[in-house]
């Protein structure tokens, strides 16, 4: 379930919650991110889940020195690593990693003993949102956890959304609306300040569009100037009546486009086709 999300956030969260559990254990949570926000297509939980994880086992193994949570971008996408001054892990042992129910060595004196779960969950996540992951390690010096994020579009997101909410709705026999808010001082290109100026106000846009909304929606996606929202078992009628309370209740002018099943078509590619539409 993706849209948009800071990545730099995430990973900052994530070490805020263990610095109680690292303080107690004498041991420093350091965070290496970018000074601006990293917005990507992502589900949220899901990578919440994935950095848990990897802090979670680095602190487990870890007795003296430090674990470190670092996101870069590249050209190929988003790189993050979770690295500590733990042992290591063996060579022979490096292929086993992701394995499920996979253990290597025992726990320091005290500490949980976990399922051998965690790294394949890690695995498994990555690999849904179209990334890789892997260990570099060796025994006295240490593990880096590594996975690359890819930057996932937003059509291509919105267009998988559809898709399946399309033949639930098919399916079912039920409505299906698909809805763009608009800022309309900010259209084409965008860059500088306005950029910035446009992505609060999308921000305010969206909660506006939250607060409005008295149904279930799947909001998938932000992209410059544009929320866009996927709204099942809404008539078109009924999404017509939210997208006036947004307009009236938000305080920039708003451009709003909607495609409905069954009355605009029945394919992903009609519907989407409609709200692209001048």
């Amino acid at each position: 379930h993706c849209e948009s999300a800071d990545l730099k956030a995430v990973a900052a969260e994530v070490a805020r919650n263990f610095e109680p559990l690292a303080r107690e254990r004498g041991l420093e949570i350091f965070c290496r991110l970018p000074q601006d926000p990293v917005e990507l297509f992502l589900d949220r939980d899901k990578i919440v889940q994935v950095f848990t994880n990897l802090t979670q086992n680095a602190l487990k193994f870890t007795e003296k020195g430090r674990i470190e949570i670092s996101i870069q971008p590249e050209p190929d996408g988003v790189r993050c690593q979770v690295s500590d001054t733990g042992p290591g892990i063996s060579e022979k042992d490096l292929p086993k990693v992701f394995r499920k129910f996979q253990q290597f060595g025992p726990s320091p004196r005290g500490r949980e003993k976990g399922t051998g779960l965690g790294l394949s969950l890690c695995k498994g996540f990555v690999e849904l949102h179209g990334g890789r992951i892997w260990v570099e390690s060796a025994p006295g010096g240490g593990s880096r956890f590594i996975f690359i994020l890819p930057p996932l579009s937003a059509e291509g997101i919105f267009k998988e959304q559809v898709q399946r909410l399309l033949q639930e709705a098919v399916s079912h026999e039920q409505p299906l609306t698909l809805v763009t808010f608009s800022l309309e001082q900010w259209k084409l290109t965008l860059t500088g300040e306005d950029l910035k100026g446009s992505d609060v106000v999308l921000h305010r846009l969206e909660a506006v569009v939250r607060s409005s909304l008295g149904v279930e929606s799947v909001v998938v996606a932000k992209r410059e100037s544009t929320v866009w929202l996927a709204l099942p078992e809404i008539a078109k009628t009924a999404a017509q009546d939210l997208a006036a309370r947004v307009q009236k209740n938000f305080e920039a002018a708003v451009r709003v486009k909607l495609a409905s099943y069954p009355e605009d078509g029945s394919l992903p590619e009609q519907l989407l086709s409609r709200l692209k539409a001048s």
